[in-house]
């Protein structure tokens, strides 16, 4: 044998022993583990034959990158998982977790969590107690239902996570997100009969796209300092604020709203917002303007059928361009609001010629209340073609 045949040999050597134990570890480690709670007698080894009885006797047998499947049935726990595994149950209207009303009835602290296809239910009763509570980040929660808890999933310094074809259904809160939870993808969810439907504080960047929320008090409520999030190809009905908005630079595009008290809220210093492509239709107020609120933008919607298109009260510097006013009872109300500026919109109710005329009143405390004007110097003379508003799904 050569020199060189040799040290090849010899290298193998020392190289074969490291390498297989290794890749048995990887491979020992993607195990399936499952859970049934139809076995009350035992054994439980958490193999297919032998299944663990309780959730977390299955977490807590698992190893990073483990699947712990949950069989059809009624468990009633709290959970906690504590690292990278993939929670799966059998069938999500079967498989049902229940809080029994204490505590979160899923928390999650580890990052890459996934848990999928379970009905999750009766999270405790104090304010932030959760469905699923995350503090950890790059998390997927899918096909869920949600049911009946203080807050369906909260979020409390949790980013990056993917939550979508999940339905929040009676309770207070549906989703929200606290405190630097950031960068988030919120999709493809139903929303139904709770006193919020998302909710976001002091979180940013996040994407709120094709939603369903219906028949609450807030169907999204953006408030506290946060920005830059996207809202866009949503439905939003039957809520008293469809989306409400405490916070500036945001965007809200290519969403239905309707049927809501008020459709598009921003109070309090909301600023720099851009509302865009919407279908605002048969809502009391179609958007709504209050409160030191300014330069935001309003371009390119349909605002149809409402009681009020647009209602300015105490807003300025404004820009609302490009969009369509048809058949609403009064098409703005302005109220002690100067300085916005109306610029090519489409007025049903427009005479054909010359600028478009804008009444509004300045109410001066214990003086009076006086006529105010501004125009849209160049109203568009046909429909704009607008598409989207969230049914182009």
């Amino acid at each position: 044998m050569t020199k060189s045949g040799s040290a090849v040999l010899i290298l193998l050597l020392f190289i074969c022993p490291i390498v297989i134990p290794v890749q048995l570890t990887t491979a020992e480690s993607l195990n399936t583990i499952y859970v049934d709670d139809d076995n009350t007698d035992g054994p439980w080894d958490g193999s297919m034959e032998h299944p663990f009885q309780y959730i977390q006797d299955g977490i807590d047998a698992a190893s990073e990158g483990d699947t712990v499947f949950v069989r059809n049935g009624q468990y009633k726990e709290n959970i906690v998982i504590d690292q990278s595994i993939f929670l799966r149950g059998e069938q999500k209207i079967n498989t049902i977790i229940d809080g029994g009303k204490k505590s979160d009835v899923i928390c999650i602290e580890d990052d890459e969590v996934k848990v999928s296809n379970f009905f999750i239910t009766n999270g405790g009763i104090h304010t932030f107690d959760a469905g699923i509570k995350l503090f950890s980040s790059e998390n997927s929660i899918s096909a869920n239902i949600i049911d009946n808890n203080m807050v369906g999933i909260f979020l409390q310094n949790s980013s990056d996570n993917l939550i979508t074809e999940n339905i929040f259904i009676d309770g207070q809160v549906g989703l929200h997100l606290n405190f630097s939870s950031n960068f988030n993808l919120i999709s493809k969810n139903s929303f139904s009969n709770l006193s919020y439907g998302m909710s976001l504080s002091y979180s940013s960047n996040n994407i709120l796209l094709n939603n369903t929320l219906n028949t609450s008090r807030f169907g999204m409520l953006i408030d506290l300092e946060s920005s830059f999030n996207k809202v866009s190809e949503n439905i939003v009905c039957n809520s008293k604020w469809g989306i409400f908005f405490g916070s500036s630079n945001n965007n809200i595009s290519f969403n239905y709203i309707a049927n809501n008290h008020e459709g598009i809220r921003m109070d309090e210093y909301s600023s720099s917002n851009t509302v865009c492509g919407n279908l605002i239709v048969s809502n009391w107020g179609g958007i709504s303007l209050y409160e030191s609120t300014s330069n935001n933008k309003i371009s390119s919607n349909v605002i149809c059928n409402n009681t009020v298109g647009v209602g300015l009260y105490l807003s300025n510097s404004n820009e609302i361009k490009e969009n369509n006013f048809i058949d609403n009872s009064y098409h703005v109300n302005m109220e002690n609001s100067f300085f916005n500026t109306w610029n090519r919109n489409y007025w049903d109710d427009w005479i054909g010629f010359g600028p478009k005329l804008i009444t509004g009143k300045i109410e001066i405390w214990n003086v009076g209340i006086f006529p105010w004007f501004e125009f849209d110097w160049h109203p568009a003379k046909k429909p704009y073609d607008i598409s989207g508003g969230g049914m182009n799904r």
